[in-house]
Order: structure tokens, then C-alpha cells, then sequence
């Protein structure tokens, strides 16, 4: 059986002759950036503790970005990995484009591909996770009713256009997204993730699910709707920083009228000077270079002392707009790499500092109910408790929370914890993602519940 590491320099290998070929094809005014996104991952579904379906996906999917005639066009198409056939199924994919180039009206604000240096990093380990790591699962959970995912394996992605550019990314890690559940249906939500599997560190993970499931079977308090003291966890303030990522920090939904942030942007509105918000790409969650295969500098400040610093922008809201710089982003011109800065809230002081309110250790459904305004509504799930004098009485029902994302990381905000937690990207949709954030826990006054 070949290593991951084998695997991935025959891929880079064969990756690179493909281009090569395909590149040596195009005529003098025809240009092309190819992409590859590739994986090989094990799915393990767990239930009451037990695998109940496990799958090895092995997929692979290149995407030409052609430009011809002052028309761009994208097509895509699988890999077998075999070079003659893929090759003339690439050759097929660019006569495609070609014809269509001809015919179609000219593409507003392209972007064409240039040289933007080239980069190659493959974090890769010594040894695989995967079947020995299936074992070591199951010895803390005994007894346990748990259900979730467990994720492992390496992904690649790469990028290559006819300007000599070239741009290889590789990384290997798991997560296991998972739920453990009381006799009467309680639920306590939790991740765990790495690259290297740590067994202390997940014994450590179950055993706090477990201390938290625990007070799942305390008497389920009442609620009423109103405004609370209240703590997010960090995997709460992810949710919300997610949510944000939906055109908060974007230059083109700032110019288009349709960014939640817009108050902030112009000045009008600044966060506690607590808050710093980086996009750091030396986390290594995700490669530094885009679609185009332009490359973001390691660590760009987006919000510093509770000033916004930088928005996100891509090469065509640049050339569209003419008075946005360009930090080589995504397409969709969210943060990739977000790490959301430290405070000085101990874990040990979160209750006391909390005194009497709400402890949040979730939040889901997600979206804006003011968007001009920076407004988010949602609703809490899993673990989350009532807090009198700095001890938990019991679980809540969940409740549906409105509030502006200025109270949350600004007026409102008393306090960040000193320490911060991982969130991976677990979207598995077409293919694994990839992308995290490092996020601490936040301490909120008068945290408005509506329902």
C-alpha cells in the first residue's frame, strides 16, 4: 500500500505534466489557470457509540478558468489520475470553451491570469491516523451514548495557469464532530480535532461533554425572554463569526449596499477596543493563494482595538471599483484563516464572572434579521444552562436570540477569554473543505432573547 506522501508527489507529478500539455495547446490570445482539488478521506458515521457506515472517498476535480476573446468561461470534469485520459478529456474540456468563447458576450471586469510567483507546501505526517486511531475512540465512550462523525485524511489543492504560475497546497487532519446523549434525549454537542491524534487530549474532550451532560439531568429551568448576562462559548461566537463571514467583511457587498457592516466601515460604529480580528494564515487551515492563484500576505489585521482595518476583497471587486485594494481573497471574499484574538477571562472564572445568566454553549440557525443594521437571529441548542451566583442550576429550553453584532463584540462586550479553541471547516458538501478559525469565548451583557 502506497503512503499518503507517495500518493500525493505521484498526484503533483502527473498534476504538473497535465498542465504542461494542456498549457502547450492554447493559442497566442487564449489564456487558462487550471485548479485541482483532490482528497482522500475515510467517513466513519458513529451511532450509540458504534460505526454504522464507513466510507473511502477517493476524488479528484480540475477546473479550467479559460479566457479567449474578451470572454471567460469555467468548466470542470473528474480525474482518473491515468495521463492519456485525462489528458483527452482536458482537450475536449478546452475545445468546449473555445467554442463558446466565440459566441458569448464579453465578460465584464476580467481578471487575466499573471504570474504571481509560485508557493509548494505539503503538511503532511509521518504516519497516518486512520485504522489504529478507530480503536482508541471507542475506550472513553464506553457506556456512552454518542453519535457523530468521524473525518480523516489528506486533501490538496493546486493551482497553475500559462504564465508559468504554479501553486501547490497539501494537508492531512481529522475531526471527529460529535453529540453524546442523556437516557432522556439530552444532548451535549462537541469537536474534536487535530492533525495528530492525541488520546489525552480526546479522553479529556469526553470527559468534559460528559461533565457537562451530567448537568443536562439538573431540573430545566424557565426562561423568559428578556436580555441576559450572558457567556458564548467559543463554538457560539463561531457561529456567529460565520454568519458574518456572509458579506461582513467583503468589499463587493460593501459597494453593492448588502453588508451588515456597513457602520463599522464608514466609522459610524467601532467594536470594544478588545476586539482584534486577523486573517492568519500561518494557522495553516488553508492555503494562502485564491482561485487565481494570487497569494495573501501571512497575517492581515481586519479589525484591530475595534477598528476595522482591512476588508477583504478579490481582483475583480478591485478592478471593478478602482478604489479597493486587492488582498488576493476567495471569490466569495469571506476570511479563510480567521483568528479571533485573546483576553485575560479564565476558564476557571467564567461562572463567577458570569454571576447570574445564561451559559451558551451552542447557537444554530443563523441569519440576519436587520442585515443593514448588523442584526442576527438564532436559536440556542445543546448545552446551554441558567447560572444563578455562579453556579449552574439546570438546562434551558432553547430561546431565539436578536441582537446587533455591535452589542455582541462591542458595546456590550465585558470580557474575552485568555484561551481559544479550533473550529474546523466539517462542510463535506461535493467534497471535504477545508478552513477553520481559532475563536475564544466571549462574556456579554444584556444578550437580548426574544422568544
Amino acid at each position: 500500500m502506497s503512503s499518503s506522501k507517495e500518493v500525493i508527489r505521484a498526484r503533483k507529478k502527473l498534476f504538473n505534466t497535465l498542465c504542461e500539455r494542456a498549457f502547450s495547446h492554447l493559442s497566442g490570445e487564449e489564456s487558462m489557470t487550471v485548479s485541482l482539488v483532490s482528497e482522500k478521506t475515510l467517513y466513519a458515521r458513529l451511532n450509540h457509540s458504534k460505526i454504522r457506515q464507513s466510507t473511502n472517498v477517493d476524488q479528484s476535480e480540475v477546473e479550467i478558468q479559460f479566457v479567449s476573446n474578451s470572454r471567460e468561461l469555467k468548466k470542470s470534469m473528474t480525474l482518473t489520475w491515468d495521463e492519456g485520459e485525462d489528458f483527452k478529456r482536458l482537450q475536449l474540456l478546452i475545445e468546449s470553451a473555445r467554442k463558446e468563447a466565440e459566441i458569448l458576450p464579453e465578460t465584464p471586469f476580467i481578471v487575466d491570469p499573471e504570474n504571481n510567483a509560485s508557493s509548494d507546501q505539503d503538511i503532511l505526517l509521518e504516519r497516518s491516523n486512520n485504522e489504529e486511531v478507530i480503536d482508541q475512540i471507542f475506550k472513553p465512550i464506553q457506556g456512552i451514548d454518542l453519535a457523530g462523525l468521524y473525518t480523516d485524511g489528506w486533501v490538496i489543492r493546486a493551482n497553475q495557469n500559462n504564465k508559468g504560475q504554479k501553486h501547490w497546497f497539501s494537508t492531512e487532519s481529522f475531526y471527529l464532530d460529535y453529540s453524546i446523549y442523556s437516557e432522556k434525549q439530552k444532548a451535549v454537542k462537541s469537536c474534536y480535532a487535530g492533525t495528530t491524534w492525541n488520546q489525552k487530549d480526546w479522553e479529556a474532550n469526553v470527559n468534559d461533554s460528559n461533565h457537562q451532560l451530567s448537568q443536562m439531568r439538573l431540573p430545566v429551568q424557565d426562561v423568559k425572554r428578556g436580555e441576559y448576562r450572558t457567556y458564548l462559548a467559543p463554538a457560539a461566537v463561531a457561529e456567529i463569526l460565520d454568519t458574518l463571514n456572509w458579506g461582513g467583511w467583503s468589499g463587493s457587498a460593501y459597494k453593492q449596499g448588502w453588508s451588515p457592516l456597513k457602520d463599522l466601515i464608514e466609522g459610524k460604529r467601532k467594536f470594544s477596543d478588545k476586539v482584534t480580528i486577523t486573517e492568519d494564515f500561518t494557522q495553516g487551515f488553508s492555503p494562502k493563494f485564491n482561485h487565481q492563484g494570487e497569494v495573501a500576505v501571512d497575517t492581515l489585521t481586519v479589525v484591530e482595538k475595534g477598528e476595522l482595518k482591512n476588508l477583504i476583497v478579490n481582483s475583480k471587486t478591485a478592478k471593478e471599483y478602482g478604489d479597493l485594494k486587492s488582498t488576493a481573497a476567495g471569490g466569495s471574499e469571506g476570511l479563510r484563516s480567521l483568528k479571533f484574538h485573546t483576553g485575560g477571562l479564565a476558564k476557571a472564572d467564567i461562572l463567577s464572572s458570569l454571576g447570574t445568566g445564561l451559559y451558551v454553549s451552542n447557537l444554530h440557525y443563523l441569519n440576519y434579521s436587520d442585515r443593514p443594521k448588523g442584526r442576527m437571529t438564532g436559536m440556542t441548542r445543546f448545552a446551554c444552562f441558567w447560572v444563578e451566583n455562579g453556579e449552574i442550576k439546570g438546562p434551558i429550553k432553547d430561546l431565539r436570540f436578536d441582537e446587533t453584532i455591535y452589542n455582541v463584540f462591542g458595546d456590550n462586550l465585558l470580557e474575552i477569554t485568555d484561551f481559544s479553541e479550533v473550529q474546523p471547516e466539517t462542510m463535506s458538501y461535493g467534497c471535504r473543505h477545508i478552513g477553520g478559525a481559532r475563536v475564544p469565548g466571549l462574556l456579554v451583557d444584556k444578550f437580548a432573547y426574544t422568544l
